[in-house]
């Protein structure tokens, strides 16, 4: 699994200020969050503290508010959440209500290994549904 850079979500995407090392609420709305924290910790963030919400959540601005709270509780120097979950976050977290701490994604990207075995399989797949 690689991991690129944190970027902040406001302005979406833009380089992220603080450096990895930094004091992060971790925050998923994903399957098997505990992966995410685990990544983010593995990448050099201090995860201070850690919020769940359930897979494919669509945030709101009562969550905007808890997430932020929270943040501010556990003295976190950025709220850290899954490139999904920004996307859900985007149209909620803008310049005119300028959060504090920052908001930031941790992009991720999966190679599935071995490739062409993978692919094979992809393959064989679709050619069954095709033909059912």
């Amino acid at each position: 699994m690689a991991v690129g850079a944190a970027r902040r979500i406001v302005p979406f995407g833009a380089p992220l200020p603080v450096a990895s090392g930094a004091r992060a609420l971790a925050v998923a709305g994903i399957a098997r969050p505990e992966r995410f924290f685990q990544t983010a910790r593995d990448h050099g963030w201090t995860v201070v503290a850690e919020m769940v919400f359930r897979d494919h959540h669509w945030f709101t601005a009562d969550d905007l508010k808890q997430i932020i709270a929270r943040a501010r509780e556990s003295d976190a120097d950025v709220i850290l959440t899954t490139e999904k979950d920004a996307v859900r976050l985007e149209g909620l977290v803008s310049p005119s209500n300028d959060p504090r701490p920052q908001f930031a994604f941790l992009p991720i990207a999966v190679d599935v290994e071995p490739a062409a075995a993978f692919a094979g399989w992809l393959r064989g797949r679709l050619q069954d549904a095709r033909e059912s």
